[in-house]
């Protein structure tokens, strides 16, 4: 797993691949332990998947141009992006790229989703890709 800051706690597991509705309920229960993510306990969930045959490469370029300014940790399969308002996880598998965004509050949460979404089509202009959040 790369670290883009020194001192930052990366992912322990590796999780299986999930199917699309078991990522909800893992960041659900992941995330109501405060000391794992990021101080958010009582999270707001939004989640997005995208289609894609290169999902790793969307979780690099998204890690590695928010570790100039946040924590974030990241490998082929799995990314974090600690955010002071929220928290992302990226998760590949064969088919595609999930992305599921957690804040305190549904201002933060919506600040977030822009953000990530923001980024995320700058990178995947090429191929017209974007997210839909649900």
């Amino acid at each position: 797993m790369k670290r883009a800051q020194s001192g930052i706690s990366s992912m322990t597991q590796r999780p299986s691949l999930y199917p699309r509705n078991v990522l909800d309920t893992l960041a659900a229960q992941r995330h109501a332990h405060a000391e794992r993510c990021n101080g958010i306990s009582a999270p707001w969930i939004a989640s997005s998947y995208v289609a894609t045959p290169t999902p790793a490469r969307y979780i690099s370029r998204l890690c590695t141009q928010f570790a100039h300014k946040l924590p974030v940790s990241f490998d082929e399969q799995h990314g974090r992006i600690e955010f002071a308002f929220g928290l992302s996880h990226l998760h590949a598998d064969r088919t595609g790229l999930h992305i599921t965004a957690l804040s305190n509050n549904p201002q933060d949460l919506d600040k977030l989703k822009h953000l990530i979404a923001a980024h995320f089509e700058r990178f995947a202009w090429q191929a017209e890709l974007s997210l839909d959040w649900q």
